[in-house]
């Protein structure tokens, strides 16, 4: 994950370390939603590669997701943007 903040001339806020990484945290949710809604709709009848194609993304975003969520990496994140290491 990369963590671009808008200027690179003073050090990050606590408020852009945790705006980024809400973002970082929300983009994986709102992709498996739509892909969800997606899958739920009952004006479409999708072929079983469509239907795996959207399953595959879902678990990525997941993994994603995961990935972002544990103690450890939310730490270094904060730490690195604080260090603007990002």
């Amino acid at each position: 994950m990369t963590i671009r903040l808008r200027s690179r001339s003073r050090p990050p806020s606590t408020e852009d370390i945790l705006a980024t990484t809400a973002h970082e945290l929300r983009l994986p949710l709102s992709h498996i939603k739509g892909f969800v809604s997606t899958l739920r709709r009952t004006d479409v009848e999708w072929d079983t590669e469509t239907r795996t194609e959207l399953l595959a993304d879902i678990g990525l975003e997941a993994d994603r997701l995961a990935l972002l969520g544990t103690p450890v990496e939310l730490e270094i994140i904060f730490e690195m943007a604080r260090l603007g290491l990002t």
